[in-house]
């Protein structure tokens, strides 16, 4: 029978994990308005070293022109590569529409094309009796009412787009005012932890802190190769924008695995390829496929192994655990903590469940 004392020890346990509950809840239904923050305190971590380096070595003294000149770089950096790269997109934009342009053009001219047969097969259903019996009073009420509908969708589209564009807004906005006061609030911290908790705490902080430089600096690393990787295998297929689409899935990288959510563009480009060298579309997915074969098995057994090393301790199946848990859980932030997160609780598991050194 339990005394007093392990009913109240329970009891706290209890409302522990309530309160656990109740922020994930809380967190999950708050999920899209804090993602910006989320998302601008991550790019600030990540952009801090940047702005320390020009206030302190370069001597710009001044922590909010440090931060405008950081800004400014990346400005300056990121319309580069638009000038740069735009007009090489543009070109092979151009020629994969003139490419689809004439093989529409070429097929209506053949009397055997996919493309007439369906044609005179549409003729053949579609006759001026059957067109007379669509126009009807009934036909045309339903019809006005989903042009209202569609209308309607439409307007929620062109709100959705301005929602996006608040979202960068804000996105921008938090990640400004975070740089600049980010050394007040990582130097004060602590003095907002109740005394009781705090030692626990910045012990936490600083394991998840070191944990995050090692996954960032290290995945870094691997998403530059892999956009030089991606990118050699896509020109030597010769896959259409095949720079523009290797740079795109090495940066998606930065979540373990996430580039391969860039298969079905790659193959929609395969396509373009197949009416530009007359071959059989399943020949150009195939080396496709092999290019994403051959740069995921480089990423595992020697990218991975070589640059995080033993820093993380996380095998490949491990990594994948991680990230459908807590993608379930927080989504594209949990995705993006998922593993940082991960080693810290089982270096927690190893040291106090487990008792190793």
């Amino acid at each position: 029978m339990l005394d007093f004392k392990n009913w109240n020890s329970l009891l706290k346990n209890i409302l522990y994990v309530l309160g656990i509950v109740m922020i994930y809840f809380i967190i999950n239904y708050l999920s899209v308005y804090l993602l910006p923050f989320f998302l601008a305190t991550v790019a600030a971590y990540i952009i801090n070293p940047f702005v320390k380096f020009i206030q302190y070595k370069l001597k710009f003294k001044n922590r909010v022109i440090s931060v405008l000149t950081v800004f400014i770089l990346i400005a300056i950096i990121l319309s580069t590569l638009v000038y740069l790269i735009g007009p090489y997109i543009i070109n092979e934009i151009r020629f994969s529409a003139d490419l689809i342009t004439h093989y529409f053009q070429e097929s209506s001219k053949s009397p055997d094309s996919f493309t007439t047969l369906l044609i005179k097969q549409f003729n053949k259903i579609v006759n001026p009796e059957f067109l007379q019996s669509l126009v009807t009073e009934t036909n045309i009420n339903k019809y006005a009412e989903d042009l209202v509908i569609t209308i309607w969708n439409s307007f929620m589209k062109i709100f959705g787009i301005f929602e996006s564009i608040f979202i960068v807004i804000t996105f921008i906005l938090y990640l400004l005012f975070i740089l600049v006061y980010y050394d007040e609030f990582s130097n004060n911290w602590q003095r907002y932890i109740p005394p009781i908790y705090r030692k626990n705490a910045i012990m936490v902080f600083e394991d998840l802190e070191k944990s995050m430089k090692i996954y960032f600096r290290g995945q870094s690393k691997i998403v530059v190769l892999l956009c030089i990787l991606f990118a050699i295998g896509f020109k030597i297929i010769g896959l259409p924008l095949a720079i523009l689409l290797g740079v795109i899935t090495g940066i998606a990288n930065f979540i373990p695995y996430l580039q391969l959510a860039m298969i079905p563009p790659a193959l929609l480009l395969t396509s373009i390829q197949a009416l530009e060298n007359g071959t059989p579309f399943w020949q150009e997915a195939l080396l496709v496929l092999a290019v994403f074969a051959v740069v995921q098995l480089i990423q595992d057994t020697i990218l991975v192994p070589k640059i995080l090393g033993g820093e993380t301790g996380l095998n490949p199946a491990i990594i994948l655990l991680a990230l459908s848990i807590f993608g379930g859980l927080f989504g594209l932030v949990g995705m993006l903590v998922a593993l940082p997160v991960s080693t810290v609780l089982i270096k927690y598991y190893q040291r106090y469940i487990l008792k190793e050194t």
